[in-house]
């Protein structure tokens, strides 16, 4: 656990006593001698039984009380659970939803379907579920499945953000369903809701999502991930700029939608508007791009306000912007909250308060937007213009304006309404530091494209309007640009704001941080019940308690511990089945549960300081099968029966104490593959590593098994990782929205080759 991690304060020595109700047992009292001078409460782990091994991204509970799960690749899992006793949770019935997942591949350049071989699912990585028992409706947030980034510029639509609906069709409730005997298609009416949201060439998406009346409307909130590093075009984001609805929490007006799906009825013979990919409602306009000819809207005399004419295969293939989705004064869709450079996740609590959790910029992956800076008598000056000074993106490789990015990632109280609540909160108001030159500038910060390599200045920085001003459709911005009304320019947003430092952040808090729920319950008397949980790749659960305006009161990091990639967490309150307990979508893994210690019934837990004459190292306090001095030497809680140490061949004895991690017969401080019993001799050949986030082996999840060691039996190969704040910075980074490894390399002379930071691949 990190070293600044923070206990809730008692008396030195303090002996505490808890009385602790459950939902199935009368008050009881949990008794605690305290390690420190903290309280950790109980939750345990398990894995979901009959729970398959997926590229879990998001997961929540519906009102069916099934258990609802996406994959990566875009079909979503329906969950029948069962307890089968004390932490043992079995899936009954599964349900497979691939609706979703069919929807087509487009290129970006001309929003042309792909080849049957590229049609391979599209990326989900937001869910979210409401409706009633009988009749569960679901809204899936997907784009692209491709990844371009370091690959460079793989084509990939940048419009390809959807937000879909899935309403329960079937004449039986979900519960009742034979599941096998009919096509998804059969039990489930699917309607793309919104069509041509922004996404990244990397991998930021259209991402997680919240339901919330605001004001008497009804509000679908929406993660729109941003294009690019720090605000302008970075090498490693294939040179692409902002769009103007990226990098924001978007508003979709559902009351909005209601009234223009009625319209379209009424218009349509009783029926929506259909095409390849089924149902749909509205398609968000476009810039008219000047390298695509008009052909004539399906849409027009049928959706409100549709334009006769569109670009061919309108919504789709944003064309590095020449394409780009318009924001529409007083339409359904609009920007929120700006700023944030990868939103994952958020949550509207109790209270009515959003908090979001943002991955903050990686150094070295590109810079600030051209003319970045504060706003100027109420304009910004800032463009979309890639540029660099001396070879060098500034503010990603070197500072500019007296500062570079500092890779903190981080969580938002959106603030500004009333008690900094939703309630009269005005849209758009809250800033959160990434910066956006379109919605800053609309009408001088251009737009730059680039279809090249990732290595080529071949780019275009494009100015003058086609038509009246450009007659080269290779050098031209579209005919009606820009695609924000000059009356909606946000000067601010032209500003780049450090996480924790001018960004008005709550936290900051390690890299990777992406699910986010609000615990509800009442388990464990309450102690955690308003808090904020948050899960990172490293299997960290964070826990954030709340002032009751909001503010922060305790950050404590790490504070549940299981060694996976956690991508989305969920928690069941008083009302809901299983009620405390906490589920964890693991990617690359089954899904995990995490369950109350009193659940059933009282436990008794002893926990003595070191410092007490009684103390055992060789006990283990919290039951968790690792003795006390095992948890101390890796810094996690022997009183924290959900935190553990890493322990590769999961013998109960850590990687710090075991001296063959990989049970291989060789000691690890001379075995070039300490986590890999075969020592690569198992893997077939070509090795392919494509960026998909994690292999789900390896150090941190990403494939790589070895290190090369200097064979010093006092020395430990888990010390040559580079773990945050231990070194100078930047910080190696681990992961990430790609599956990579970005090493910044220490000062010295490539000459002596002291091989300080080499892996072993085969």
């Amino acid at each position: 656990m990190p070293t600044n991690s923070t206990n809730w304060p008692l008396p030195e020595n303090a002996t505490q006593s808890l009385v602790v109700s459950s939902h199935r047992v009368c008050l009881i009292s949990l008794f605690w001698l305290l390690l420190s001078s903290g309280v950790q409460a109980q939750f345990s782990p398990s894995n979901l039984l009959q729970s398959p091994s997926k590229k879990w991204t998001s997961l929540q509970f519906g009102p069916d009380q099934r258990l609802y799960a996406s994959d990566q690749f875009g079909k979503i899992y329906a969950f029948t659970v069962n307890r089968l006793g004390k932490n043992q949770y079995q899936a009954l019935k599964t349900e497979e939803i691939s609706l979703v997942e069919i929807i087509a591949q487009r290129q970006d350049q001309d929003g042309a379907i792909v080849s049957p071989r590229q049609q391979n699912g599209r990326e989900v990585t937001g869910l979210l579920v409401t409706g009633t028992p009988t009749q569960p409706v679901l809204y899936v947030s997907s784009s692209d499945v491709r990844i371009g980034g370091l690959k460079g510029d793989v084509n990939l639509d940048t419009n390809s953000g959807v937000i879909s609906r899935l309403t329960w069709k079937h004449n039986q409730a979900p519960n009742e369903t034979d599941f096998s005997q009919s096509p998804s298609d059969l039990r489930w009416d699917k309607v793309d809701l919104v069509r041509g949201l922004p996404r990244s060439e990397e991998n930021h998406a259209t991402n997680g999502m919240q339901l919330a009346s605001v004001n008497g409307k009804n509000y679908l909130f929406v993660c729109s991930g941003g294009h690019n590093n720090g605000g302008g075009p970075g090498r490693n984001f294939t040179k692409i700029t902002e769009y103007a609805l990226s990098a924001a929490i978007l508003s979709i007006d559902l009351d909005a939608l209601a009234t223009l799906e009625q319209a379209i009825k009424a218009n349509n013979g009783s029926e929506l508007l259909k095409d390849a990919d089924g149902k749909y409602l509205y398609n968000l306009p476009t810039v008219d791009d000047p390298t695509r000819p008009n052909v004539a809207n399906p849409d027009f005399g049928i959706v409100p306000g549709a334009p006769p004419l569109m670009d061919v295969n309108d919504p789709w293939g944003g064309n590095d912007g020449l394409n780009q989705a318009r924001i529409i004064a007083n339409g359904p869709v609009q920007i929120f909250s700006p700023g944030y450079r990868n939103s994952y996740d958020l949550v509207i609590t109790q209270s009515q308060r959003m908090y979001v959790t943002d991955n903050g910029a990686n150094g070295g992956w590109g810079g600030f937007p051209e003319n970045e800076g504060p706003a100027l008598n109420g304009q910004s000056a800032v463009t979309n213009n890639y540029w660099v000074i001396d070879g060098k993106e500034p503010g990603g490789d070197v500072p500019y304006n007296s500062q570079i990015i500092n890779n903190k990632d981080h969580l938002h109280l959106v603030k500004g309404g009333a008690a900094n609540t939703l309630n009269n909160y005005s849209w758009g108001s809250y800033y959160a530091g990434h910066p956006c030159p379109i919605r800053a500038n609309p009408t001088g910060a251009g737009l730059y494209t680039h279809f090249g390599s990732n290595t080529d200045n071949n780019g275009v920085f494009r100015t003058k309007k086609f038509g009246s001003e450009e007659n080269d459709p290779a050098q031209a911005l579209p005919a009606d640009w820009p695609p924000v009304p000059p009356t909606l320019a946000n000067p601010v947003e032209g500003d780049f704001r450090n996480p924790g430092v001018e960004d008005d952040a709550l936290l900051t808090w390690t890299n990777n941080t992406n699910g986010i729920t609000e615990y509800t319950a009442s388990a464990l008397q309450g102690i955690y019940k308003g808090n904020l949980l948050a899960v990172n790749n490293k299997g960290h659960i964070h826990r954030v308690a709340l002032h009751p305006d909001g503010s922060l009161k305790q950050f404590t990091p790490a504070f549940l511990n299981l060694n996976a990639y956690l991508l989305d967490i969920t928690a069941l309150g008083d009302d809901g089945p299983f009620p405390g307990t906490i589920w964890l979508a693991v990617y690359n893994n089954s899904i995990q549960v995490l369950e109350p210690d009193d659940y059933e019934q009282p436990i008794t837990i002893t926990c003595l300081k070191p410092s007490d004459k009684n103390y055992d190292p060789t006990a283990d306090y919290d039951l968790d099968r690792y003795t006390n001095d095992d948890e101390t030497l890796n810094g996690t809680d022997p009183c924290g029966s959900g935190q553990f140490p890493p322990d590769f061949d999961r013998d109960f004895v850590s990687d710090r104490k075991d001296q063959d991690d990989d049970n291989d017969g060789i000691l690890d401080y001379s075995d070039i593959f300490p986590i890999d019993s075969t020592n690569q001799l198992g893997i077939t050949l070509p090795v392919l590593y494509d960026l998909f986030n994690s292999t789900g082996f390896g150090f941190y999840q990403l494939g790589f098994t070895g290190l090369m060691t200097n064979r010093n039996p006092n020395d430990d190969y888990l010390n040559w990782l580079d773990q945050p704040g231990q070194n100078p910075p930047p910080d190696d980074l681990y992961g990430g929205a790609p599956g990579l490894v970005t090493i910044y390399v220490t000062d010295g002379d490539a000459r002596t080759n002291n091989q300080e930071k080499l892996f072993n691949l085969a």
